[in-house]
């Protein structure tokens, strides 16, 4: 698994440009395209998500920890099936 800490994604369209399982820690993301990117396994440790659009993400196995979501698209989430 990658891990990134301390880096900014502005106004990337994840699913034209997809990453692997990676771990992010004291990221953030504003204005990125998320909607139906496989989230599974991806872990998330003091991020926050700005104006995202992250609607039917999956989030099979997905750890979040202390994450903020401000004015993000979020249709369809199932947290149920976070970590």
């Amino acid at each position: 698994m990658n891990y990134i800490q301390d880096k900014e994604y502005k106004k990337i369209d994840f699913v034209k440009e997809p990453i692997e399982a990676t771990e992010f820690e004291d990221c953030v993301f504003e204005f990125c395209h998320f909607e139906k990117f496989n989230f599974s396994k991806f872990k998330f440790i003091n991020c926050s998500f700005v104006e995202c659009n992250l609607s039917s993400v999956l989030l099979g196995g997905t750890f979040f920890q202390d994450v903020n979501f401000t004015n993000c698209k979020m249709i369809g989430l199932e947290f149920e099936h976070c970590s």
